[in-house]
């Protein structure tokens, strides 16, 4: 038998139901995978709540680390054995659960000297920082960049990766311990409270009224139109969170004074094939082992994934959330 959170009506964390179902048997192309641990994202609990369109009966979760329990005897994969610890992270859905089969596409081998834990609090951060300053935008050493939501899981390992490549990283968060905490990591050119500062003004005054030339917006709202008057000339707009709601509608016309670019991107789109998920993990594993991520890790049992959710939507807690099957 398995357990797995269904999802029958979307709405607040108590909609998740843990229930009981038989093990799957993985049909000749597939992979039965136990999980270890779970990654809780943002992402899940917008399905959840039904702002991102879900359609129910559903599984969330598209991350998890585990061992490979059976290949089916068609999986052309022969890289993988059973009994191999996979990690993945570019799937749909169904990690809510403590087995799964999958499509071993989607399987990456984790590394021995990569611990499980510290992978699953890192994995689709990193290889989101990954095609964000790596495909998104064409980064250069020096040059400065903006951050909202800094603090949040995306955000802490974002500003650590930025740092690593020698970007000039500026960041903002929306309390006074989020500050002292990103500070702490000494990833930043500078830290901005917005309940404290105007990000705009301290940007512009600090580069000299000339902006930055990417802005990563992983909060929504307003926060990306705002930017606009903190960004240099062809200097691009990347949103992607909805932390705040979703973007205000957008009004092309702002983009005109200073010819900006914006763009709205997806991890499973820049991910897509297996050569370009195999090179952003193995710059994700690289970065582990060289302790340039030390990620900040909220833990949690498997039969407390509502409480996270709830403690995701607060906005209180710093870091990435994990469930430990």
């Amino acid at each position: 038998m398995i357990k797995k959170y269904r999802l029958n009506s979307c709405g607040g964390p108590e909609k998740l139901e843990l229930v009981q179902d038989q093990t799957t048997i993985p049909n000749s192309d597939e992979v039965l995978v136990a999980h270890n641990f779970i990654g809780i994202n943002h992402q899940d609990v917008l399905r959840r709540k039904g702002i991102i369109p879900t359609k129910t009966p559903y599984v969330l979760g598209y991350e998890a680390v585990g061992k490979i329990e059976k290949i089916g005897n068609g999986v052309e994969w022969k890289d993988l054995n059973e009994g191999d610890k996979v990690i993945y992270a570019t799937v749909g859905s169904g990690a809510y659960s403590t087995h799964r089969v999958i499509n071993p596409y989607f399987l990456v081998k984790l590394p021995s000297d990569i611990d499980q834990q510290t992978a699953i609090a890192c994995f689709s951060k990193t290889l989101t920082a990954h095609y964000l300053l790596k495909r998104v935008a064409k980064i250069k050493e020096g040059q400065p960049i903006l951050i909202h939501g800094a603090a949040g899981s995306v955000g802490h390992i974002l500003c650590q990766v930025a740092k690593f490549y020698n970007l000039k990283v500026f960041a903002t968060v929306n309390s006074k311990e989020k500050y002292d905490y990103l500070t702490s990591l000494k990833s930043c050119e500078m830290v901005i409270d917005v309940t404290q500062q105007d990000f705009v003004s301290e940007i512009m005054k600090k580069t000299k009224n000339i902006g930055v030339d990417i802005v990563y917006d992983l909060v929504g709202g307003d926060y990306l139109t705002k930017s606009f008057k903190c960004m240099n000339f062809l200097a691009v707009a990347v949103s992607l969170g909805d932390i705040a709601g979703r973007p205000n509608n957008l009004d092309l016309t702002l983009l005109d004074d200073r010819c900006l670019f914006v763009t709205r991107p997806d991890l499973n789109i820049y991910q897509i094939s297996k050569m370009e998920l195999t090179l952003a993990a193995n710059d994700a594993f690289e970065l582990m082992r060289r302790k340039a991520i030390k990620p900040t890790i909220n833990i949690y049992n498997f039969d407390e994934i509502s409480k996270a959710h709830s403690d995701i939507e607060s906005g209180t807690k710093i870091g990435s959330y994990i469930a430990k099957i």
